[in-house]
């Protein structure tokens, strides 16, 4: 699911694969990709399975949460995962998390965000036209 993150507050650090980033970013617009940032990284992650990942580099790039401009960096491996927000960087997107019965809400900055639950996941877009991207993929 290209332009989206996962909220994974499991997760140490902020990381997406290969495939994802090199999607996202042929997908940002001239003006914001003259943004992105590319640097060295020794991070290294390991999921589920016990495998570690090392980071191949780590990128600063511009993103869109509820329609708010903001930049975020994330580690690229290389490996076939979407992005994968830390706990540290929800925390610092000010994310909000209501949960409830019927339906879970999220706010940003006190906006309401329309989050998708989906392959066990909490999905929202990242990208500047939000409103009209669900509709554009499946999920």
């Amino acid at each position: 699911m290209k332009n989206r993150a996962i909220l994974d507050t499991g997760c140490s650090q902020t990381c997406a694969g290969k495939v994802w980033h090199e999607d996202f970013i042929n997908s940002l617009s001239v003006e914001d990709r003259a943004e992105v940032k590319v640097q060295d990284s020794k991070a290294r992650f390991t999921f589920g399975s016990g495998k570690v990942y090392k980071s191949l580099f780590l990128v600063t790039a511009p993103v869109y949460i509820a329609g708010v401009r903001r930049h975020i960096a994330y580690d690229v491996l290389d490996t076939d995962i979407p992005l994968l927000l830390s706990l540290v960087v929800i925390k610092k997107l000010g994310l909000e998390t209501k949960y409830g019965e019927d339906k879970d809400h999220f706010y940003v900055d006190g906006k309401e965000i329309e989050v998708k639950h989906c392959q066990g996941h909490h999905w929202f877009p990242i990208i500047k036209n939000h409103d009209k991207y669900w509709d554009e993929e499946e999920h």
